[in-house]
């Protein structure tokens, strides 16, 4: 995995390696400011197999995380590349948490399993996860990077599977092929829930998405606003996309792990045009990060404006995304 370039609206940049979270500054005269938000270097985070293919950040600011092959990492990082504590040793069908205790340039803070996924059913290469999300309920949401076989459910690579916690039991939460998503790049690896007024979800595919007359690169991130969850998923992909890639620089990448959170108080996911004619004051400012493994993971808070490169119904919420290869990260 080779490491890339942040490259700002001016010009400004600065190198990141395959495991680190950049934070992107939508701004209000339509610039964007990278800086590194994530040093995956300083907390253990420095092998191929640490790459970072799915990312979900919870309310504390911690970060949930799973990664492409199996490795290790100390429970602590007090000071930059100093490991302390015993080792977590973790597979890619397991999903850590990150609890920081500062980011930035120099990150620090410790290391906790918070899913193994060998105790529930997923043992097998195909079930590597390359998407989560994490629902207020306490229900785990997963995506693999193959076909899952799990108790009582048997899903695609395209389909998002949901695991409770409380009774230990799998359940299909997204069923892709009910959308018409039946190709190969319309691979689910990138799904995060917004739970607002109106249940939203926000997905990305390895490759062009193709569904009952809606398109997307695999460089955007769509919305889908669902009437139905489950074996009989039914709703409608939004015309306006969460991270128009090409507005920011993705085009040619790979969105590889996203999270939304629910927008600003003036958003309205029901009414996209009333968010885009709803704009910020000039000074404001909107915020991503974004992290890579040759991916790149972005949090956005962008302002309320539908001219910017995130769309309604996302301005003014929440994102974070992860996109593929190396080079400019921008979204």
């Amino acid at each position: 995995v080779k490491p890339g370039t942040a490259v700002s609206s001016d010009g400004s940049q600065f190198s990141f390696d395959d495991s680190d979270v950049l934070k992107l500054t939508l701004l209000a005269t339509g610039g964007y400011d990278y800086e590194m938000y994530f040093d995956g270097s300083d907390v253990g985070l420095t092998a191929s197999g640490e790459d970072v293919n799915a990312v979900h950040v919870l309310p504390d600011g911690s970060l949930l995380v799973s990664t492409t092959r199996e490795d290790s990492v100390s429970t602590q990082y007090d000071s930059p590349g100093v490991g302390s504590g015993d080792t977590i040793n973790f597979a890619r069908q397991d999903v850590l948490t990150f609890t920081p205790s500062s980011t930035g340039a120099t990150t620090t803070g410790s290391w906790s399993l918070f899913f193994d996924g060998s105790q529930h059913g997923l043992d097998v290469d195909a079930e590597n996860i390359d998407a989560l999300s994490l629902l207020a309920d306490g229900r785990l949401l997963l995506s693999a990077i193959g076909a899952v076989s799990v108790p009582s459910v048997n899903a695609t690579d395209k389909d998002v599977l949901a695991f409770n916690p409380a009774s230990g039991l799998w359940s299909l939460y997204f069923d892709s092929s009910d959308l018409g998503m039946t190709v190969t790049s319309e691979d689910t690896n990138a799904f995060s829930v917004v739970e607002s007024e109106q249940t939203v979800i926000v997905l990305s595919t390895i490759g062009e998405l193709s569904a009952g007359g809606y398109t997307a690169a695999a460089h955007d991130a769509s919305v889908f606003v669902p009437t139905s969850l489950g074996a009989n998923t039914a709703g409608s992909f939004q015309s306006s996309l969460a991270i128009n890639g090409a507005a920011v620089g993705l085009a040619g990448h790979n969105i590889d792990a996203f999270h939304a959170e629910p927008p600003a108080p003036a958003a309205s996911f029901a009414d996209p045009t009333t968010v885009a004619s709803t704009a910020l004051p000039e000074d404001a400012n909107g915020e991503m990060e974004l992290t890579t493994d040759n991916r790149h993971r972005l949090l956005a808070e962008p302002a309320v404006n539908g001219n910017r490169p995130l769309e309604p119904p996302f301005s003014g919420g929440n994102q974070m995304a992860d996109v593929t290869d190396a080079g400019i990260v921008q979204g």
